[in-house]
């Protein structure tokens, strides 16, 4: 793994974290090798975020909140969902790179791997997974709500529902993505989001 380089201290080990449980199994995992992909020494990574449970607990906690990357989307008056949808599946498309570069080819094995521990090492995994769930579907029902706002879809749609099915196609596209060697395609995705979107814009 690529020596992590970042300007904040407790996300450069989180993001040291994320890339060492998600490449092997937590037992597996040392001080050592985050010594090595910070730079820190195991005191200095105790200090900043804690234990090796912690260190684990962050990472998933990290990777559960930018896994699709639309917190931070701002949101348009003008064509707002569908420029929204534009700018998940670029968010997306750019966090892949990251990722290769740090040394991860496939970034949705690499979340199914750090999740799959997490059923074994933290007990609180199931209320972060439905926070997690629940943030998302609450931004995508945010956003259509706005789009019918300004008259961009059809009034007679529910958003929760039409939420669901945006956070689903993600879902299921990331989730076949696990067996593929680069991951999830983010054009397919893109085209099965915007077929979503064309069926109820006005």
């Amino acid at each position: 793994m690529n020596r992590i380089n970042s300007n904040n201290v407790k996300d450069n080990i989180i993001l040291a974290a994320f890339i060492l449980f998600s490449s092997k199994p937590y037992s597996e995992v040392t001080y050592s090798d985050f010594e090595k992909a910070t730079g820190l020494s195991r005191g200095g990574i105790q200090h900043h975020v804690g234990n090796k449970l912690q260190l684990f607990k962050e990472a998933l906690k990290s990777s559960l909140t930018k896994r699709t990357s639309i917190i931070d989307i701002p949101l348009e008056n003008n064509n707002c969902l569908m420029n929204f949808i534009s700018r998940f599946a670029d968010n997306c498309i750019a966090e892949k790179k990251t990722m290769k570069n740090m040394g991860i080819k496939n970034i949705n094995l690499a979340h199914l791997n750090l999740e799959q521990q997490a059923l074994y090492y933290l007990s609180d995994i199931e209320t972060l997974t439905k926070h997690w769930l629940s943030t998302e579907h609450k931004l995508w029902t945010n956003v259509i709500n706005r789009a019918k706002e300004h008259g961009e879809i059809k009034n007679d749609i529910t958003s929760e529902e039409l939420a669901t099915l945006f956070q689903n196609a993600y879902i299921g596209r990331a989730y076949q993505g696990v067996m593929e060697e680069k991951g999830c395609d983010i054009d397919i995705l893109r085209k099965e989001l915007l077929f979503i979107y064309n069926l109820v814009k006005k």
